[in-house]
């Protein structure tokens, strides 16, 4: 999913993101990879709920076009979701 992403689209996606979310995605990336995305984040400064809630759809779309191609696959256990 990660490299489906632009870096801009997911720094913008993970801005106000809760610390458990931010860190789950920093810690499945390269320690640069991770640096750069800091920074971006950092260097964005106040944005519009409306365009995080806009990059966090456009992340949503990759996982389930990763997800239509067999890719991944999530599963769907009463109302929690998994990724596998």
């Amino acid at each position: 999913m990660l490299r489906g992403v632009e870096a801009s689209t997911l720094a913008t996606a993970l801005k106000g993101a809760d610390d458990a979310v931010r860190d789950k995605i920093l810690r499945n990336m390269s320690a640069r990879a991770q640096e750069a995305l800091v920074e971006e984040i950092d260097l964005l400064g106040k944005v519009r709920i409306s365009m995080v809630e806009e990059a966090r759809s456009r992340v949503v779309q990759v996982i389930r076009g990763l997800e239509e191609s067999g890719e991944i696959m999530i599963s769907r256990d009463s109302e929690d979701e998994y990724v596998a």
